[in-house]
C-alpha cells in the first residue's frame, strides 16, 4: 500500500457529533477534492484524543521526555465543543493549510493539522481509528529536534502547541476525502484554546511541578499536570 504522511506544521503564532457523516451538498470540499466522510466524534473518540494529548503533556511535565526540562505549570486539557465545531468545519473543507481562529471571546486559538495519504480506499471511521493516535504522536515526535526556549520554529510548532502549558481546551475534527485520481486522505484538525506558540515565550515554566505557585491545583489523574481552580 502506497502511503505518504504530511505533518503540516501549522501551529502558528496567534493561530497555532456521533458516528460518521456521508458527504452531501451541505458538507463538501471547498476545492477539487471529493469529500467521502466526516467523523462524528463520539465520547470514546474524545477520550482517545484527550488521553493521547495529556499523556504526552504528562511525559514532558515529568521531565522524562527526550532531554526536555520538567514543567511547573502545565494544565490538563479538557474537551471543548466550540473548538471541535470549528475543527469539524475546517476538516470538511479539505484544505491542507491552517486557518485563523477565534474562540467565543474573540481570543486566538491554536491549530495543528495532519494528513495521511494512501492509494488504498477506506472509510472515515476505519482510518480515524487506525491513524488518529499516530497523528498526535507525529506532532509530539517533533520533540526530537526541539531545543527548549522562547524561539518559535515551524519544524517544532506542532510539538510546542501540544505541550503549551496554559492551553486548557482541545477540540478536533476528522475528514476523509479523495484527492486527484489515486489518493485518499485522512485529515485531522485539532484546535487549542488558548493558543500556544506566543511570541518570545517558552512553552512552559521549567522546574518541578508546582501548581500551587501558579494558583492551580494538582491533577488527580496526571501526577505532573495541573487543573484550574473552580
Amino acid at each position: 500500500m502506497a502511503m505518504t504522511h504530511l505533518p503540516l506544521v501549522f501551529s502558528l503564532l496567534a493561530l497555532a457529533l456521533i458516528g460518521s457523516l456521508e458527504a452531501s451538498t451541505q458538507l463538501a470540499c471547498k476545492n477539487s477534492n471529493i469529500l467521502l466522510g466526516i467523523k462524528k466524534i463520539t465520547k470514546k473518540d474524545k477520550e482517545k484524543l484527550l488521553d493521547a494529548h495529556n499523556r504526552y503533556r504528562e511525559l514532558v511535565a515529568s521531565g522524562k521526555s527526550l532531554g526536555q526540562p520538567a514543567a511547573q505549570n502545565m494544565l490538563v486539557l479538557s474537551w471543548d465543543d466550540y473548538a471541535a465545531q470549528k475543527a469539524f468545519s475546517w476538516a470538511s473543507k479539505c484544505k491542507l493549510r491552517p486557518t485563523r481562529l477565534k474562540n467565543k471571546y474573540n481570543q486566538t486559538m491554536g491549530q495543528n493539522l495532519y494528513a495521511n495519504m494512501t492509494t488504498r480506499n477506506g472509510d472515515v471511521n476505519t482510518t480515524f481509528n487506525a491513524w488518529a493516535g499516530e497523528m498526535v504522536k507525529a506532532w509530539y515526535d517533533q520533540v526530537k529536534v526541539y531545543n527548549f526556549g522562547p524561539d518559535f520554529s515551524e519544524k517544532t510548532g506542532h510539538y510546542t502547541q501540544l505541550v503549551w502549558a496554559t492551553t486548557s481546551k482541545l477540540g478536533c475534527g476528522y475528514s476523509y476525502f479523495k484527492k486527484g485520481e489515486h489518493w485518499h486522505v485522512g485529515y485531522l484538525v485539532c484546535n487549542y484554546d488558548s493558543s500556544g506558540n506566543k511570541h518570545n515565550q517558552p512553552p512552559y515554566i521549567k522546574g518541578k511541578v508546582n501548581c500551587k505557585a501558579h494558583d492551580l491545583v494538582r491533577s488527580r489523574k496526571y501526577n505532573h499536570l495541573c487543573v484550574e481552580k473552580n
